[in-house]
């Protein structure tokens, strides 16, 4: 009797270690994917940025570029007038894509902040993603 429940106890734990096992390569699969596809994301959209919105684009040129690409986007108003009298950055336009990147733990979409000078020349911008995951 002894034998017969040490032998079950045995398979259990032995199942448990494959699940957990399974488990583990499947997160890991998930996660080095998710890598894969944002990154593969950012390069697309930054390769797209630099060679259509060089620095020195101007303001309206920039809005009619994220027009296009169906991006939202808030344009603000000068931060300071100090700004303006050294060349620093003057105005942002913060703009997000409304597609979605679908991931299997959850989605994500480009953001970009481009900043402008007190002419309202393009400076610059920079990317990231933002996330929402299923917990």
């Amino acid at each position: 009797m002894m034998k017969n429940r040490y032998r079950i106890l045995t398979i259990i734990v032995a199942v448990l270690v494959i699940l957990a096992s399974v488990c583990a390569v499947v997160w890991e699969h998930i996660n080095r994917t998710t890598a894969i596809r944002l990154r593969q994301d950012k390069e697309s959209f930054e390769a797209e940025v630099s060679q259509n919105l060089p620095p020195g684009s101007n303001k309206v040129f920039v809005q009619r570029y994220l027009d296009s690409r169906h991006m939202t986007y808030i344009d603000t108003t000068p931060i300071s007038d100090k700004a303006s009298a050294t060349n620093d950055v003057a105005s942002l336009i913060e703009a997000r894509s409304r597609q979605t990147i679908d991931l299997p733990l959850g989605s994500c979409s480009i953001s970009a902040t481009f900043t402008f000078d007190s002419r309202g020349t393009l400076l610059g911008y920079t990317d990231r993603h933002g996330c929402k995951w299923l917990w």
